[in-house]
This record gives structure tokens, C-alpha cells and sequence, in this order.
């Protein structure tokens, strides 16, 4: 057909190069709203409740995937299911989205005494936290009190800050139901020197006869000072607030600026 000298080829028409702009555009757009309504979830961490491991102003990714795998056959081959440590964004319906930590699971007890927290009666020893932070009793989550008996599709979740943190240790929080959590934080990609994965917080179960430390409640850390920690040795607090060393911020500076004087 190439000799027939009455066979015409096709010109080749050239490509607009806007029509190729536009064209990966609107790939790129939806591939970011595919990512954004059903894989990933960026957020900025606010407040001071999970600290020494999350600081005001850090952004991280949350995995939307766990939330529509968690429960079932594929959630627990592939590990998309939540569990007890992972660090979680929830959202209760009228407020803001915030980050906690999953400590009970649904048909679980949860109790505190002395400072600990356990789980169906066996001491929790959480070593995502400084040795001597002490979970502090809520009207809730009562220390000495009977246990919490989660129901299903329901947890109890933490603030690594228990001086400050309000959780469901509180009636203002309480049980966290499982269709609030949008999903489980995985990446901490701002500021860049604190970029990493987030892996699920490491803990065991002790007996009573373990050698844990006996922890005391903070009277002078954040729950007085109500303020965050410097994140490099190089910045400054802001003014109207006051620095104070605090052992449980990043080391250096190690210090908290601090927004009231007590």
C-alpha cells in the first residue's frame, strides 16, 4: 500500500502544547483528590498534648486506607487495622481533627493505678514515653477506680502529654468510636529534621512484681506552664512568655517557653 501512488498518507498532526499541559493537569489533579479523599491525609500537629513525640506546627500524613480495611480479612493480612500505639487522627463530630494515641481496644479493660495504665488488669509499660511521665486520673478514666469496658467499634486513646492532654481519660471525650478516627499517622514530613516514618508505639505487659519506677505526678511541666517546647537551640521564646527547662523537650534546647509565671 506504501507504492500505491493514489494512497495518501495521513499527515501527522502536531500536539498543542497547551492541549499536553492541560492533559497532565488534570492527571496530576486527580490523582491528588483520588490520594487526598481515600489514601492520605495531611495535618499539622496543635497543641502540646503529644509531647515529647509530636510538637505544635509539625505536619504528617494520616493512611485513610486503615480506616476502610481495618476489620477485615485483607486489614489484618496486610496490617491495615488499628492497634494498640498507633498514633490516629480522630475527628468528634463539632470539633477539630486532632492526633491521639490508641491505648484500649474494643472488649478490653482499661484502668489506671498509681500512675500506670492497664489493660484487663496487667500494668502497661509504655515506652514510647519518658520513664517517669505519670498518667494522671480523669473524671472519666478514674486512677484507683473501676475498670472501663470498651464496647465494640469503640477505643480509648491517649495523649503522650497526659498533664495536659484531654482524651478519654475525660467525659468531654470519653470513647472514641471507630467511625471518628480518619486514620492512622505514618509520616512526619515537616520540619524536614524531624522527617521520618512514624512507627506504632512500643509497650508490654508486666506483672506487679516488676521493678517499674514509682511515678508522681508533674507539679512544674506543662500542665502549670501551659506552653510548648523550643525545637532547636537556635530559636527563642516568644514574648509574653518565659522559658523554663524542661527535661521532657527536645535536647537541646530542652526548654519550654512557658505562658504563665507559675
Amino acid at each position: 500500500m506504501d507504492d500505491n501512488p493514489f494512497f495518501e498518507k495521513p499527515k501527522k498532526k502536531k500536539l498543542n502544547p497547551f492541549i499536553g499541559i492541560l492533559q497532565t493537569f488534570v492527571i496530576i489533579t486527580s490523582l491528588g483528590i483520588v490520594l487526598y479523599l481515600f489514601i492520605l491525609s495531611p495535618n499539622e500537629v496543635d497543641g502540646p498534648s503529644m509531647e515529647p513525640n509530636f510538637f505544635t506546627h509539625q505536619l504528617y500524613f494520616a493512611n485513610k486506607l486503615v480506616e476502610w480495611f481495618d476489620g477485615t480479612t485483607i486489614g489484618k493480612i496486610t496490617g491495615l487495622q488499628y492497634q494498640r500505639g498507633d498514633v490516629v487522627v480522630l475527628q468528634i463530630p463539632g470539633h477539630a481533627p486532632y492526633i491521639k494515641r490508641i491505648i484500649g481496644l474494643a472488649g478490653e479493660k482499661v484502668s489506671l493505678k498509681s500512675g500506670y495504665t492497664y489493660i484487663n488488669g496487667q500494668k502497661m509499660i509504655e515506652e514510647y514515653l519518658p520513664p517517669t511521665r505519670y498518667t494522671n486520673s480523669g473524671d472519666y478514666v478514674i486512677d484507683g477506680a473501676e475498670p472501663i469496658e470498651i464496647p465494640q467499634n469503640n477505643f480509648i486513646v491517649f495523649g503522650d502529654n497526659r498533664p495536659v492532654s484531654n482524651d478519654s481519660r475525660y467525659q468531654g471525650v470519653g470513647l472514641i468510636k471507630k467511625e471518628w478516627i480518619i486514620g492512622k499517622v505514618i509520616l512526619r514530613f515537616w520540619p524536614l529534621n524531624y522527617f521520618g516514618i512514624i512507627s506504632s508505639g512500643t509497650f508490654k505487659f508486666v506483672d506487679e512484681n516488676y521493678n517499674a519506677p514509682i511515678l508522681t505526678p508533674l507539679t512544674n511541666d506543662a500542665a502549670v506552664c501551659g506552653g510548648d517546647c523550643l525545637l532547636n537551640d537556635k530559636g527563642s521564646c516568644p514574648a509574653l512568655t518565659s522559658a523554663k527547662t524542661d527535661a521532657s523537650c527536645p535536647n537541646p534546647p530542652a526548654t519550654r517557653c512557658c505562658t504563665s509565671t507559675n
